[in-house]
């Protein structure tokens, strides 16, 4: 099921969006780890402005290097995983998609670039400085103004996946070299 909707390559995705042309591109990012009901809120809200949601889920490193500690790190799932829940939780059926895996701050601006969709949803709890919801609004609407919509929404929930983490003591379940600050 995932093999024609998760990609890793922009430019398989791109020739898969070839398909969808006259379609309606709502495109959002995020690394969607812990998952709770803001983000299918968040999701769906996503969806209705327009009839294809591409998300640009972060990559473990990405992940990690963004919101990992060696104390406390990030994923707790892995990419594969997390777009797998994303796609199979009956609650979540629907939404999305496709999925683009994205390796760096650079990867998200200059997907959203190839992509080129016709709306751009940012969450307003988005906390990091490059990718903050001001930032890339101002940057799209400033070389891309007649292309694409920036949205940005209010969180739909006040808890964050962070929170659940910590409360819960959810330990990653994965192995391997992820850098981590």
């Amino acid at each position: 099921m995932l093999e024609d909707k998760f990609f890793t390559d922009i430019n398989d995705l791109q020739d898969k969006l070839k398909k969808e042309s006259g379609k309606i591109i709502s495109l959002t990012t995020g690394c969607f780890d812990v998952l709770h009901n803001g983000h299918k809120e968040y999701l769906k809200d996503a969806k209705s402005r327009g009839d294809i949601l591409i998300v640009l889920l972060q990559s473990d490193e990405l992940v990690g290097q963004r919101k990992g500690t060696k104390e406390k790190p990030r994923p707790i799932y892995i990419a594969i995983d997390r777009a797998s829940q994303l796609f199979n939780a009956k609650e979540y059926k629907g939404i999305i998609d496709y999925i683009l895996v994205v390796k760096s701050v650079t990867d998200i601006y200059e997907s959203i670039e190839k992509i080129n969709p016709n709306v751009l949803v940012l969450s307003e709890s988005t906390e990091d400085d490059e990718t903050s919801p001001k930032r890339m609004k101002e940057y799209f609407e400033t070389y891309f103004a007649d292309k694409i919509v920036v949205n940005i929404l209010p969180p739909k929930s006040q808890i964050h996946s962070s929170d659940i983490i910590e409360q819960k003591g959810i330990k990653p379940n994965w192995r391997g070299n992820i850098k981590l600050k």
